[in-house]
């Protein structure tokens, strides 16, 4: 039986023992043959996770004296594609029903607890949901307005008002990762018993290491252990405060793919001697796959900052200038570089800035984040340039595995994600975004933190729909 299935190219899922028969489907899919479902109202499992019409066909039962006719019709360059979205893709169908593996499940359960939220729509606490996202989408347009005109009057600016306007503003696009800082050095120190050493942190786009440098800055402890180095054992408690040095505070992985920047950001760490804390650098594009990638870079740039990863050769503006560069996941990037330097570790903090390939990699990751303790926080850039997809679409794939969404400005964090969705968020062109799981009492904190006048409404508004 089961070698007859790794060797058939298509298989018939009918309606047989049950309505759906899905014993049979996952028979089909996890030995690499392609179903063939015929039923006149079939929903196959996973609807929000597979792509279905890429990996199945679905046929009425009037169908069935056609069906030798249309599989044979059916293109090779099509079944191939089929077959490989089915078995070859990361997070494949076949990948997806291995129950054993646990992801299955968080999947199944994410399904159901998103249909569940739908059929809730109506609950009465729903209405209190609705008030607290209707404001705040308010105040932002009447903050924007500001920013926009100082004399403006406010009554003339509304969500609706700014909906399909486009926003360029140093006020968005420059309050990034770097601009949480304070408040999450602050977070970690307020409760530094829930927090195990090392700080784990992965910077996505390091460019030459800007950001990298003000994350050891902010979490490491260099300066401390270049005394203690220089002194050696002559150095005494009196002169300063004894330390644990048996491990890092920091392990800190910079992802660049861009030669000569990987070169600038290996003198940066060379000069900030950030081997005395955790550091790796690691030359190869964040990508939706592991393999190698055609890169893209200005070659009239000394520090380029606008290289990107390309498609194919055809996107390439110039083709002298085109490199294959190493293209890692965040799996990999974890498996390969943290889990071997911290077993089991949650990263505290994702750094995205990659010129356009966020949502591929975000979405190429989502078992990583749905994995409870995986993943804390996650900052990434967003640009209407680049971008390939809506804000909105990203930002509707991190509620469903979890993660509350804010747009960050310079004196507020702006929730965005969920119910608090609303088109006006689309205004920017540019911006920088943070995604906290929605279940952990520090994603509150941080934003108490962080903002000059926090509202007891995000935290109410966190009980409410984790209630729901």
């Amino acid at each position: 039986y089961r070698q007859r299935l790794w060797a058939t190219k298509y298989c018939l899922v009918m309606c047989g023992s049950s309505h759906t028969n899905n014993v049979r489907l996952y028979d089909v899919v996890l030995h690499g043959c392609i179903p063939v479902i015929i039923s006149d109202d079939f929903e196959p499992p996973l609807p929000d996770w597979l792509p279905w019409n890429d990996i199945a066909l679905f046929l009425r039962p009037t169908m069935i004296p056609d069906l030798e006719t249309i599989l044979r019709s059916i293109p090779e360059e099509r079944r191939l594609a089929m077959h490989a979205r089915l078995v070859e893709h990361h997070f494949s169908a076949m990948r997806s029903f291995e129950w054993r593996g646990g992801m299955f499940w968080m999947a199944m359960l994410s399904g159901a607890a998103q249909r569940i939220a739908r059929q809730l729509s109506t609950h009465p606490r729903r209405q209190r949901i609705d008030s607290y996202t209707s404001a705040s989408a308010e105040r932002f347009a009447r903050t924007v307005g500001r920013w926009l005109d100082p004399t403006i009057n406010e009554t003339l600016v509304s969500a609706r008002s700014l909906t399909g306007v486009s926003l360029s503003s140093s006020g968005f696009g420059c309050a990034d990762a770097e601009t949480l800082l304070p408040a999450l050095r602050l977070l970690v120190k307020r409760r530094a018993s829930a927090f195990s050493l090392p700080l784990v942190l992965i910077d996505g786009g390091a460019n030459i290491g800007k950001s990298s440098s003000a994350f050891m800055e902010t979490f490491g402890d260099v300066a401390y252990r270049r005394v203690v180095e220089r002194a050696g054992e002559t150095i005494l408690p009196c002169i300063v405060c004894p330390k644990e040095l048996a491990g890092w505070n920091t392990l800190l992985i910079s992802v660049e793919p861009h030669s000569g920047n990987f070169k600038y950001l290996q003198d940066t760490a060379r000069e900030g001697r950030w081997d005395l804390e955790g550091w790796v650098g690691v030359r190869a594009a964040l990508s939706d796959r592991d393999g190698e990638g055609l890169f893209q870079r200005n070659a009239e740039l000394d520090v380029d900052e606008v290289g990107v990863l390309l498609e194919d050769r055809s996107e390439a503006s110039d083709y002298q200038n085109v490199d294959i560069v190493q293209t890692l996941t965040l799996d990999s990037i974890y498996r390969n570089e943290v889990s071997v330097r911290v077993p089991n570790a949650e990263v505290f903090l994702i750094k995205l800035d990659i010129e356009g390939q966020e949502p591929r990699v975000l979405q190429a990751a989502r078992f990583m984040l749905m994995t409870p303790g995986r993943v804390k926080f996650i900052v990434f850039e967003y640009s209407r340039n680049t971008w390939r997809t809506s804000i909105g679409d990203t930002i509707s794939f991190m509620w469903s595995v979890g993660y509350m969404c804010f747009l960050i400005t310079e004196p507020t964090l702006w929730p965005i994600g969920g119910p608090y969705w609303n088109d006006v968020y689309q205004s920017p062109i540019w911006s920088n975004i943070l995604c906290g799981r929605l279940t952990d009492p520090d994603l509150v904190e941080l934003y108490n933190l962080y903002n000059d006048k926090h509202e007891a409404t995000f935290a109410q508004f966190v009980r409410d729909i984790v209630d729901l």
